[in-house]
């Protein structure tokens, strides 16, 4: 988030509580904050115990985002042990618009 603890602004969210609640009113449900919109800043996968982004992980900034918020690019297991995940992004910058017509 950014701002104060007091008034947050959301980014962005992940709940592994399944799909998203009216409310979060305990420590294992989740609503979708204000401001964000699932599959596009907000993404609710169901439950599992072990939950990892399994997507490209070079790409521009807007192409990434559109990468993390969509479900196919993530695994996740009740199995015990942890699920591999990347440990690292490379973010590009973005391609520079088409020159305009004479």
């Amino acid at each position: 988030f950014t701002g104060s603890p007091a008034e947050p602004t959301y980014v962005c969210a992940l709940s592994t509580a399944g799909s998203w609640q009216p409310t979060a009113g305990s420590a294992s449900t989740s609503a979708l904050p204000a401001g964000l919109t699932d599959s596009v800043s907000a993404l609710a996968l169901a439950h599992a115990d072990n939950v990892a982004y399994d997507g490209p992980t070079t790409g521009t900034a807007d192409e990434l985002r559109a990468h993390i918020h969509t479900l196919r690019n993530w695994q996740s297991s009740n199995a015990g042990g942890a699920v591999a995940f990347p440990t690292s992004f490379t973010v590009l910058a973005p391609s520079p618009p088409p020159p305009s017509p004479p």
